[in-house]
């Protein structure tokens, strides 16, 4: 049996996840949307799904060993495939690069809506320079591919629906693994942007790792105040908002920031040679429950192995959570070369603060498409960063 998959415009879905039973057969649709399967004779019933989505569902009968063509498969639920399109213009992007040791780096990649992308190094904690033409590609669930020489064989991460943020890791060895998020830069945007209270996920490299919860405050005409979760470390600055949303903290050289277009995310990216580290903070809300936190996400992390300072590994896979608390999880890439599943409970209270049934506090955005968590808790000494991005 064979057929292409299209979403409500016309335009093929690839990478779909194609499930036909009676007898269970899953296979993907191509980059054209195509997908074949060999079944048993018999009455059949076809669903075709997309991240979030279930893009088709019908019935098909096999009376022989002829082939079938079911053709076109269009959805009957509006569905509109995430595409190349989905990314492009300027974005600042955090990186870290573990190769003999962890350094991090700030990159403005400029994508073009077509499949090519050219990013500059704008610093390194290591001094490095350097600019690189890649070609990428968008799935139809938001995953999407970039291949580099420069910054490994190949990263792989996920888009979120609106194209505005993105989020991946490369955990082939080979050329060093890395870990990075990336906000596009936006149009007039001011102080008054960066107002509220947010949760900020930081991990730091050097002198010694270090991975924590921060509160910031900001008022919206350039000051702000921070507090260390649990209680420790406090203070207060100033800030100043560009056009295109970069964030300039005073004092702070060596950060590069930037706040996403509707002032809900912020990354900092600290490329200093003694204290580098990335943080993504996430603005709270208010009303909100562990329905927010439902679906699929494809979740990137870096941490320390065995909370050892050597041996730094990288993570991609998916968190599946049921609105109720409950969540599974599978790491199908990890640096180390193993695959890890379990399950759990991450609770959401009204202000999209999120608890893990391992302790971790995190934060999750006021439309349930982005969470970030570090380890802070000083008894595990784990050193993780967890971000992740809820498929369309």
């Amino acid at each position: 049996v064979s057929g292409t998959v299209l979403d409500s415009n016309g335009d093929p879905v690839s990478g779909a996840l194609v499930t036909i039973t009676s007898t269970p057969v899953t296979t993907n649709t191509d980059s054209n949307g195509d997908f074949t399967a060999l079944v048993e004779v018999g009455d059949h019933i076809i669903i075709v799904t997309s991240g979030n989505s279930t893009v088709y569902q019908g019935n098909f009968s096999a009376s022989d060993t002829t082939p079938i063509d079911l053709g076109d498969l269009a959805p009957s639920i509006p569905f509109v495939a995430m595409k190349n399109a989905d990314v492009n213009g300027t974005y600042l992007v955090g990186n870290i690069l573990v190769e003999a040791q962890s350094r991090t780096m700030a990159l403005e990649s400029s994508f073009d809506g077509s499949g090519n992308t050219t990013w500059t190094l704008i610093a390194d904690s290591q001094g490095g320079t350097g600019s690189e033409s890649n070609s990428y590609s968008v799935s139809a669930d938001g995953t999407f591919r970039i291949d580099s020489q420069e910054l490994g064989n190949s990263i792989t991460g996920q888009l979120s629906a609106d194209g505005e943020l993105g989020c991946y890791v490369d955990a082939d060895s080979i050329n060093g693994i890395n870990f990075g998020f990336a906000v596009k830069r936006s149009t007039g945007m001011t102080n008054a942007d960066f107002t509220g209270t947010y949760i900020m996920s930081q991990i730091v490299f050097s002198p010694d790792p270090v991975s924590n919860l921060i509160q910031i405050t900001a008022d919206g005409a350039g000051n702000f105040s921070y507090q260390q979760l649990p209680p420790g470390d406090s203070g207060s600055g100033t800030y100043s908002v560009a056009d295109d949303g970069r964030v300039t903290i005073s004092g702070e050289a060596d950060t590069h920031g930037q706040l996403s277009y509707d002032g809900g995310v912020f990354l900092f990216v600290d490329t200093s040679s003694d204290y580098p580290h990335i943080a993504v903070g996430i603005q709270q809300s208010s009303g909100m429950s562990d329905i927010d936190f439902s679906g699929i996400y494809q979740t990137v992390a870096v941490f320390y192995e065995n909370n050892d300072f050597d041996t730094v590994v990288t993570g991609r896979g998916n968190i599946l959570s049921d609105g109720s608390s409950n969540v599974d999880y599978t790491f199908f890439e990890l640096s180390e070369g193993t695959a890890s599943t379990g399950d759990g409970n991450i609770s959401i209270s009204s202000d999209g603060t999120c608890t893990s049934s391992g302790g971790m506090v995190g934060q999750l955005s006021s439309n349930g498409g982005l969470f970030a968590f570090p380890d802070a808790d000083e008894v595990s000494d784990l050193y993780l960063f967890l971000v992740g991005i809820r498929k369309p």
